[in-house]
């Protein structure tokens, strides 16, 4: 078994190509093990790794499995998704490079940068495949003028629509609408209420 240590101020950076893609990596500090069958590597301190489609940085980084499938972050966690314009940052993630799914843990932040839309969460599930993003417990949602909430939201990138259900709500301006799901749609701003429906509506001066 090969083992490697890196000492701090020492900058590390690393290319290797699995899974059909490029995977770089840099940190203060690192450490490791690699063997035949399993390699595990240590970031610590300014870590990034970065992909062809995904980009994570945060202060501890753990890279681990066959050709280091698995990715764990943690502290001030942020980065992107380069191919659907997600910015976010959280707590703590989990990516499995093979299947393309990541979840995200604690003071989750999701911002469209193409729609324009921010979303917050406590727990998110990515889908790299369908870019299809599932948050929960305590979600809120800003688009322009609209602000929605709900216990879950299913933002689905490429029909640009979002899902709120779970005792959802959207306000727009002083308007209030209600319903067992809502659906709104990012790029005309226009919302479909399915279910036990109210609203609060103001009516303009004549």
């Amino acid at each position: 078994m090969k083992k490697f240590f890196l000492m701090f101020f020492l900058i590390l950076f690393c290319s290797l190509a699995f899974f059909g893609e490029k995977i770089s990596f840099n940190a203060d500090y690192m450490y490791g093990s690699v063997g035949n069958s399993n390699e595990k590597t240590i970031l610590e301190r300014n870590a990034t790794i970065s992909t062809d489609s995904f980009r994570i940085t945060a202060n501890f980084i753990e890279l681990e499995g066959d050709n280091y499938r698995y990715v764990t972050a943690s502290g001030y966690v942020s980065g992107n998704s380069k191919k659907s314009g997600f910015d976010f940052w959280c707590d703590k993630l989990f990516y499995d490079r093979e299947t393309k799914l990541v979840y995200f843990e604690g003071n989750v932040t999701l911002k469209d940068t193409t729609e324009d839309v921010e979303a917050h969460s406590q727990l998110m599930e990515y889908d790299l495949n369908t870019e299809i993003a599932l948050l929960q417990v305590n979600v809120t949602l800003n688009k322009n003028q609209n602000k929605g909430s709900g216990a879950l939201a299913v933002y689905k990138k490429n029909e640009k629509t979002v899902d709120l259900t779970g005792n959802p709500k959207i306000v727009r301006g002083e308007d209030i609408f209600t319903a067992q799901k809502i659906t709104l749609n990012i790029e005309t701003e226009e919302i479909i209420l399915d279910g036990k429906v109210s609203g609060n509506v103001k009516s303009g001066e004549n």
